[in-house]
């Protein structure tokens, strides 16, 4: 067989001994049936075909090759197989090795509980776990590969998430606790957590981004609901005296910077006594409610109502002038406009339609 420097140099012997042997002799045993179909293959079609084998190196044990072949003729018009062969041994330790990697993030994904993506350092889906999928309503043939922006008819193309993939996280490296609000066909508006971390894969010089998400949409919920029962007064929805407790701190702290004035306006309601005891504490809960409507509207979007306690509200002025008279002549304006809504009549009008 005729053999270049190349060939000698991979098969470890010299060139002049691989002229004089044909190539099967160098060729592992076990392989020697697919290199002679192989040939015939090439032979009969005169097309290029390639295949692996395994190659004996001298005093080195085998190693991995892939060989491409054409059959050609000669000078003599003889058909003869000219073919090239290399080493893909590192090729195939890659292959194992990303294969590995693979399959060992999938693993970790799997254990995960929360939907989790993998993403390329080009923000393309590698894998994601069952939760993602059933948790988003989609499925691997609409994920896997996709970047993430365009996942779900561009569902994912949140200006927040943008921030935390091209501002946030190329810095740091890891970030945990990213909140998203986002409305999700299908879903309806959902709180997502997100918790990214950048990983480098030593042994195939990638990086990959693990997105781990957490629905917390339900404790947002729920959180509220504890806020609205500690913070406001269930039958009015005014702010409690605990609230306005804090309240009051805010603008003392931003007066005192600022020079500005703020007003506390405290009010009951005459008769109100009388109105429960003689139609009962349904329509007193009424009045209660129609008063608190009344007082919001009197005051502007920065000032705060609240009800004090029984028929007693208290309202907080914040923002007026830092000349103080002028500061007392708003907050007196604000009171008789309150003093003339309040005692407008009341049509108190229940549930049942009844007055």
């Amino acid at each position: 067989m005729g053999a270049n420097a190349t060939a000698a140099s991979q098969l470890g012997r010299p060139r002049a001994e691989l002229l004089t042997q044909k190539f099967a002799r160098f060729i592992r045993p076990q392989d020697q049936d697919i290199y002679y179909l192989y040939c015939a293959d090439a032979l009969e079609t005169r097309a290029v075909r390639t295949c692996e084998l395994q190659l004996l190196k001298k005093n080195e044990g085998a190693f991995d090759a892939s060989v491409v072949g054409r059959a050609v003729r000669n000078n003599l018009g003889e058909k003869m197989l000219n073919m090239v062969f290399s080493d893909v041994a590192k090729r195939k330790l890659i292959e194992a090795e990303v294969r590995d990697a693979r399959e060992f993030a999938e693993n970790i994904v799997e254990t995960v509980r929360e939907p989790l993506l993998v993403l390329s350092a080009k923000l393309c889906v590698l894998s994601a776990n069952h939760s993602f999928y059933s948790t988003f309503k989609v499925t691997p043939e609409d994920t896997i590969g996709h970047f993430i922006y365009d996942l779900g008819d561009r569902q994912w193309d949140i200006p927040k998430l943008r921030v935390l993939f091209e501002e946030i996280l190329p810095r740091p490296a890891v970030f945990n606790g990213y909140e998203v609000e986002h409305d999700f066909p299908g879903l309806g508006l959902r709180t997502i957590v997100l918790n990214a971390r950048e990983m480098v894969q030593t042994r195939v010089g990638t990086k990959i981004i693990l997105l781990a998400m957490e629905d917390i949409t339900e404790r947002k919920r729920a959180e509220e609901r504890v806020r609205q029962l500690t913070c406001y007064d269930p039958l009015t929805k005014l702010a409690n005296r605990e609230l306005l407790k804090d309240r009051l701190l805010q603008p003392m702290k931003a007066g005192q910077r600022s020079a500005r004035h703020g007003a506390l306006i405290f009010l009951d309601l005459d008769n109100f006594k009388s109105l429960n005891d003689t139609q009962g504490h349904g329509a007193g809960d009424l009045l209660l409610i129609e008063a608190a409507v009344r007082l919001k509207a009197c005051v502007r979007e920065i000032d705060s109502v609240a009800r004090f306690g029984g028929d007693e509200f208290v309202v907080l002025l914040n923002d007026l002038p830092s000349d103080r008279t002028q500061a007392r002549r708003l907050a007196e304006l604000v009171a008789e406009k309150i003093r003339s809504v309040l005692g407008n009549p009341y049509i108190l009008q229940s549930a049942t339609g009844k007055g």
